[in-house]
């Protein structure tokens, strides 16, 4: 006999997994959250779009990331949750600038390692911050006056009240400490924005050589692992410096 989510929304075109048994406990660093219609965990960016088009319509569900900064009831949630577990990088480059264009579910550390890598810094300083790409541009996460929206440029999301895709250019006005635009949005209209890529910009001048990036971000890393606990259950950062 099918479930109710297979005679509203057959699987048979989707290439990621399917759980309608598992508490969101396991996908929280607080480790905690009870159980919801069921858990998408997607192993492709395609199959996050064909999912977003089909749900729409049809079912309540929410996308989480890394699960920090999350709080989940512990009793039954009545919607489903697409999460992902692919990442998706590319480096575009012309005489002024380096574009780089990556997807929400990207790991936040993965994305500033292949950064590194290339030898563009910035983002050093948000060393051992757990968090995707796109939990990171919604929480505008940042330490040490660096930002994520610093080098963010453009921001394509699925609008769930057009049912459109929209892209648009953003600056420092989109954002404020630990704020941005698609999360008042969303506490003001409900969650209808879903990210699906970001286009970062970074000047040449942030070019250097990936050695000594590195060595900045290890040094970042060691002294948050001294003064925080990233290996214990978290919500990860849950103050506010002052002004």
């Amino acid at each position: 006999m099918k479930t109710y989510l297979e005679r509203i929304l057959p699987l048979k075109w989707l290439d990621s997994f399917f759980y309608d048994d598992i508490n969101l406990s396991s996908f929280t660093t607080y480790s905690i959250g009870g159980k919801p219609l069921g858990v998408f965990i997607l192993k492709n960016h395609i199959d996050y779009i064909k999912l977003l088009n089909k749900l729409n319509t049809k079912l309540p569900y929410r996308i989480i990331g890394k699960g920090s900064n999350l709080l989940i009831n512990d009793e039954r949630v009545e919607f489903f949750i697409l999460t992902g577990k692919y990442r998706s990088i590319y480096f575009f480059e012309d005489e002024k600038v380096i574009r780089v264009f990556t997807t929400p579910f990207t790991e936040l550390q993965y994305f500033i390692r292949k950064l590194i890598s290339k030898g563009i810094g910035g983002y050093e300083e948000l060393a051992a911050i757990p968090a995707s790409v796109g939990g990171a541009v919604f929480n505008n996460a940042g330490a040490k006056n660096v930002e994520i929206s610093m080098y963010l440029k453009k921001v394509t999301f699925f609008d769930r009240i057009k049912k459109t895709v929209r892209t648009i250019e953003v600056d420092k006005s989109f954002f404020s400490y630990r704020n941005s635009f698609f999360k008042e949005e969303c506490f003001n209209k409900g969650f209808y924005i879903d990210f699906l890529s970001f286009v970062f910009e970074f000047p040449k001048s942030n070019l250097s050589n990936p050695d000594l990036l590195k060595a900045k971000y290890d040094e970042v890393w060691k002294k948050r692992m001294i003064t925080q606990p990233l290996n214990e259950k978290s919500c990860g950062s849950v103050f506010k410096n002052l002004p």
